[in-house]
């Protein structure tokens, strides 16, 4: 079946190659980017689900709305210079969208506003850099704030003008140090070749399903990788995106499946999660499924693709279906473990690399199975050049940010090349990313520790999340995150079994309730967590010497009852553990707790909004259904 909405085209490559001549020729602006972003106007842009329909939104008529919204915000702008710099904190949506363009069609800047940075951080940076106005769905700044909602569509568009000159993204940076990277038109369209590029060498990138190609917009539009690889790679060639309604595990997988999604782009957290739940079920399944299974990854690096397809069929129809076909993970390390469990399976799982500052700058797209499971980053796209010196990633290219505001000053980018701060390494011509040099420990002998390689060791069970920082004196601190629930003899249970594995570090070990990943992260940040850490501001855990809750409360002992049953456990769960982060549930655990608590109960769990995540939680719902006579 020929891939649906490419024109006259025989296929994808010969589409993008004349789409992307036919732009080279044009002027490369904002204007000429904006002209071919939406050429392909019956297109679908944007699907989501709402309730049980699936909504669907067309360049075309994205297009006439964001130009007529574009002209009520002009008004909203009036005494603005020129250029001005206007913040855009919003989440992934067809609004993001239309108001991005909106900024840029009034003529000034957008700046993609990261909100998980925090309120204050943001306010400091958003003074120093003379903002005008943010445009918000939600949070209200300390500058001028237009509700979203308020922009609504005028009477006529706005007239054809100046765009402005570049757009700008932020860094996730630590709390007290925000970096701004501008990128032009110009470093956009490098990056639109460079997804050319990958589209030309790698056939699975172009396999279709049922005449469409979708893309899962798993990142957000504000980061450089929700930007570049998620909107403007696959928008420019007018192909569909799909949103998300929330992040948790369930609706990710049902979202997938329902929407026929083909591309996946996501940082290691979703494809270690997924990786870490879907070997729980095979476990649980006993040990005969598990030597299967083993013996069937044994031998899938042997197999050609169609072959591993069939023989993981049953994995494979329990998490995304056959509709995906290409998938890429970046912006941190993945287990090696994780990306043979992916590729082995049949779907083809590679890594990338790329920063705020640079863009996207490669992507592992070797044919070979063991080449991508060997977490390589791949070569340099044609936009980028690499180079090794002293163990560190450096590179410069057409591609990356014209210029940089680092430490309250702008730097123009020049030919010089630019640091990554990753440590890496050269592998039969492939480059393998180490770690941060920003976040070695030294030893107790001078050494340089690399966190990425020894936190996994340092793991043992009862820890939700674990980091090795450097401590006020540079002596070693592990730092674990552990349920709030443990009583003294399993939290000092714990504290023994890091000491014991980091035994040659003599570390200072810091125990606390509170994660170390925040609201919205991908992955641990060690600067940030050093940083809280020499401010004083990490919570040390004290667990409160008490009996467990609900022991006389009969509702609140038959929900951790059920809890412990659908988990496998022998004995009623603590009354505040969360049902997945700290007992390890899953979501199919969670329906067989739903489908407990309705056949015993009569009660249904919700299963849009909030998830309730704990007895505690669950029984106070439990009381209010009765009191409202469900």
């Amino acid at each position: 079946m020929k891939v649906n909405n490419i024109g006259n085209y025989p296929n994808i490559p010969a589409f993008v190659s004349g789409k992307l001549d036919a732009f080279t020729s044009s002027g490369q602006s904002f204007r000429d980017l904006y002209a071919f972003m939406f050429s392909e106007r019956d297109n679908i842009l944007i699907e989501r689900s709402v309730g049980y329909k699936i909504e669907k939104t067309t360049y075309g008529r994205c297009r006439e709305r964001l130009e007529r919204r574009a002209s009520t915000l002009q008004s909203l702008l009036s005494g603005c210079a020129p250029d001005s710099l206007i913040g855009l904190c919003m989440e992934n949506s067809v609004d993001w969208i239309e108001l991005f363009w909106a900024i840029l069609c009034c003529g000034h800047r957008p700046l993609l506003m990261n909100p998980r940075i925090g309120q204050d951080a943001l306010n400091r940076m958003l003074e120093e850099n003379d903002v005008k106005a943010v445009i918000s769905d939600g949070p209200v700044f300390a500058v001028r704030t237009i509700p979203a909602d308020d922009i609504a569509e005028a009477e006529t568009p706005i007239p054809e003008g100046p765009m402005g000159s570049e757009l700008i993204v932020m860094s996730s940076g630590t709390s007290s140090h925000v970096k701004l990277c501008a990128y032009s038109a110009k470093e956009i369209a490098s990056q639109i070749r460079d997804s050319a590029e990958i589209i030309r060498h790698c056939r699975t990138a172009q396999i279709h399903y049922d005449g469409e190609l979708k893309l899962l917009t798993f990142l957000p539009f504000y980061h450089i990788f929700g930007l570049v690889a998620v909107y403007i790679w696959f928008a420019f060639f007018s192909r569909t995106l799909v949103l998300l309604r929330d992040y948790s595990p369930q609706t990710i997988l049902d979202t997938i499946r329902r929407h026929k999604v083909t591309h996946v782009f996501a940082v290691p957290l979703l494809w270690e999660r997924i990786y870490d739940e879907a070997m729980k079920t095979i476990r649980e399944r006993g040990e005969k499924t598990e030597r299967s299974f083993q013996k069937g990854m044994a031998l899938a690096r042997f197999l050609p693709a169609a072959a591993r397809k069939r023989l993981f069929r049953e994995v494979r129809d329990n998490i995304f279906g056959d509709s995906v076909q290409f998938c890429i993970t970046g912006g941190g390390m993945i287990r090696p473990e994780t990306l043979r469990f992916f590729n082995g399976i049949g779907y083809w799982l590679s890594n990338g690399y790329g920063m705020s500052e640079v863009g996207i700058t490669s992507v592992e797209l070797s044919g070979s199975m063991s080449e991508r499971c060997s977490g390589s980053i791949g070569q340099p796209l044609s936009s980028v050049e690499y180079r090794l010196r002293d163990g560190i990633l450096q590179l410069r290219g057409s591609s990356t940010a014209r210029r940089v505001r680092s430490d309250g000053v702008w730097k123009d980018r020049t030919e010089e090349w630019f640091s990554t701060g990753d440590l890496a390494e050269e592998r039969d011509g492939r480059i393998h990313l180490l770690g941060r040099s920003d976040d070695l420990v030294i030893g107790p002998d001078g050494e340089n520790l690399n966190p990425e390689i020894l936190e996994p060791a340092l793991t043992v069970p009862g820890v939700r999340e674990i980091a090795l920082i450097s401590g006020k004196d540079r002596q070693p601190v592990v730092l674990a995150s552990v349920p709030r629930w443990m009583d003294r003899q399993q939290l000092d249970d714990v504290r023994a079994g890091i000491a014991a594995h980091a035994a040659p570090l003599t570390p200072r070990i810091v125990m606390t309730a509170d994660p170390l990943m925040e609201d919205g992260d991908f992955k641990i940040s060690r600067a940030r967590i050093r940083e809280k850490l020499l401010r004083d501001e990490i919570r040390v855990f004290e667990p409160e010497e008490r009996p467990e809750a609900g022991d006389d409360d009969p509702l609140l002992l038959q929900i951790r009852t059920l809890m412990a049953v659908s988990l496998g456990r022998e004995e009623a769960v603590p009354a505040a553990a969360d049902f997945f982060s700290d007992l390890g549930g899953s979501s199919l655990d969670y329906y067989a707790l739903s489908a407990a608590l309705e056949e015993e109960m009569g009660i249904t769990l919700p299963r849009e909004g909030e998830i309730l995540r704990t007895a505690e939680s669950v029984a106070k719902f439990a009381r209010e259904e009765t009191e409202r006579g469900h």
